[in-house]
């Protein structure tokens, strides 16, 4: 459900939201470790909402949240406290090794975040093949790269806007109806 963000002030922090729990398969620091690339006079910073899942990542986060001015876990939050933490984002990140479609994409749709995420199967049956904002799995330097051009280029941040927004009716919840009973009507009503 598309969220109205509040207008931005120029002096403000380059938002950037990872909403994802804390757990290998969503290798959930990359995005912490890509910010240490950053140059320094950027403005990035990161909020990073999502429980614990595997426990080793209790220490990781709190310790990156001590010591990086640019990364701020904030912990598990309910998925409307997840779906204004996206909407009020500049960009957002999915890290995932793998990914089987994931929800916050959609809430990425539907507000017009920008999206950063590896090019991993789920992801791009989602945002298609030609969305200009994929990097490799793992790839920290990649990941760099793509947030300083992000927070710098405005030509690329509109570009991954725009390709947003030429897909967003597949995830209006008429278009998802729609889907669903023409699926149902295949079933009942072979050839």
């Amino acid at each position: 459900t598309p969220v109205a963000p509040a207008k931005k002030q120029e002096a403000e922090p380059f938002s950037v939201c990872v909403a994802g729990h804390l757990r290998d398969v969503k290798d959930p620091m990359r995005t912490a470790l890509a910010s240490h690339g950053l140059p320094e006079d950027s403005r990035i910073l990161i909020r990073h909402a999502g429980g614990i899942i595997e426990e080793k990542y209790r220490a990781i986060a709190e310790k990156e949240s001590a010591e990086n001015p640019r990364y701020q876990w904030i912990g598990p939050v309910t998925e409307d406290d997840a779906a204004q933490l996206i909407a009020t984002s500049d960009l957002m990140v999915i890290s995932s090794l793998s990914e089987g479609g994931a929800r916050v994409v959609g809430e990425s749709v539907v507000n017009g975040t920008p999206i950063l995420s590896t090019a991993v199967d789920g992801v791009k049956g989602l945002l298609g093949d030609d969305y200009p904002g994929y990097f490799p799995v793992g790839d920290t330097g990649a990941l760099t790269e793509l947030l300083i051009r992000a927070e710098t280029d405005n030509i690329f941040l509109h570009s991954l806007q725009t390709h947003l927004a030429q897909i967003a009716s597949r995830f209006s919840p008429d278009t998802e109806k729609c889907a669903w009973e023409k699926l149902l009507n295949e079933i009942n009503n072979p050839s």
